[in-house]
């Protein structure tokens, strides 16, 4: 990620359910960090966000349209922080 002080690495984030299909992970990482963009978090915690995003949107097929809700985001968040 691009910051005003400079380049960040955000790390991958582990899905918890066997990948499927990656198709739709990098739009569920946007919409993960839009999320808690929009909810006022720091740009470290929205890339946090768009990782467990993306990784959960590789557990399903691409034909599917099980896309994470508020619930389990914010449930995923909490378990990769501990």
């Amino acid at each position: 990620m691009l910051t005003a002080a400079g380049p960040v690495h955000v790390p991958a984030a582990t899905p918890r359910e066997p990948v499927v299909d990656s198709n739709g992970a990098g739009d569920a990482f946007a919409a993960g960090f839009l999320f808690s963009r929009l909810t006022g978090e720091d740009l470290d915690r929205c890339g946090l966000y768009g990782a467990v995003a993306g990784a959960y949107a590789c557990t399903v097929p691409a034909t599917g349209f099980d896309a994470i809700d508020r619930a389990r985001l914010l449930d995923e968040v909490a378990a990769v922080r501990g």
